[in-house]
């Protein structure tokens, strides 16, 4: 009497599949928001800008609640309040440090729950919130438009991950473990 026979298990090696995945999709997440960090300072057209981008500077105050976003990513975000920004006793007005603190930012990365990810950003500064949607009071002028940095950087965000998301997951392929059993 002869038997023969072959047995096959195949098992995916969770812990260190999950450990790669996060990994991957930490770094992955922190490029999509310098995408959007990197468009929304270069979105604005038109206005006064800062050095490095086109985002408007007068006090300081919108740009510098982008601050919490830069050091999140480890971006240095030069801003330089304009000179024409003077009061009456010939001193610059800087308001940066209190748009800093108006500036908040979820993320970027995981967060408590597992293969969530996420990345938000929010200001309360009025005139920036204006600025995005509205032509500003006074400048009717038709080189002058509403920011939309918001929107530019969300839509710029989405594009990356839509174009390199499924690039960029941990192939589940090297992750299995395959275990054969021959009998004979």
């Amino acid at each position: 009497m002869r038997f023969r026979g072959r047995i096959s298990h195949i098992k995916l090696d969770k812990q260190t599949y999950l450990r790669d995945f996060d990994r991957a999709m930490n770094k992955f997440i922190k490029e999509a928001a310098r995408v959007w960090l990197t468009t929304v300072l270069n979105h604005i057209q038109n206005a006064p800008f800062s050095v490095g981008d086109s985002f408007p500077i007068r006090t300081g105050e919108a740009k510098g609640s982008l601050l919490p976003v830069g050091r999140a990513l480890g971006i240095t975000i030069p801003i330089s309040p304009a000179p024409t920004s003077i009061t009456g006793r010939g001193r610059v007005i800087r308001k940066i440090r209190a748009g800093e603190r108006k500036g908040r930012v979820l993320g970027p990365g995981k967060t408590p729950v597992r293969m969530i990810y996420r990345f938000h950003f929010n200001t309360s500064v009025l005139h920036f919130l204006i600025n995005e949607i509205i032509i500003p009071s006074g400048t009717i002028r038709s080189s002058i438009r509403p920011w939309e940095s918001l929107k530019a950087g969300k839509e710029a965000f989405k594009d990356f991950v839509d174009t390199n998301l499924q690039s960029r997951i941990p192939r589940i392929e090297k992750y299995l473990l395959k275990t054969d059993v021959t009998y004979g």
